[in-house]
C-alpha cells in the first residue's frame, strides 16, 4: 500500500513532494487503517506493552529508511531517462 501511495504521490506532486508524501503521510494512513481493520492484532501489540504512538513512529522510522535507497533509484532512473531533475 505504502509504495503504490509513494508512486501515486510522486506522479501527482514531483519528486520531491512525493517523496515526503511517501515518508510522513504513508505510515500515518496505514497506522490508521491497521488500527481499523485489524483491531485484534492492536490490541496485541497493546497487551505485549507496544503503544499506538512506538508502532507509529517504528513504521515511520522504518519507511524513512527504506523509502532513501527507492527514491534514490526513482532518481537515477528518471535522470537516466529524462534528463535532469526540474528544479
Amino acid at each position: 500500500m505504502a509504495l503504490a501511495m509513494g508512486l501515486l504521490s510522486t506522479a501527482l506532486f514531483g519528486l520531491y513532494w512525493g517523496y515526503m508524501l511517501f515518508v510522513t503521510l504513508a505510515p500515518v494512513l496505514a497506522h490508521v487503517a491497521y488500527g481499523i481493520l485489524r483491531r485484534n492484532e492492536r490490541i496485541f501489540y497493546l497487551n505485549l506493552g507496544i503503544s499506538g504512538s512506538k508502532l507509529l513512529w517504528g513504521s515511520i522510522l522504518i519507511q524513512f529508511v527504506i523509502s532513501i535507497p527507492l527514491f534514490a533509484v526513482l532518481i537515477g532512473a528518471f535522470t537516466l531517462f529524462f534528463g535532469d531533475l526540474p528544479r
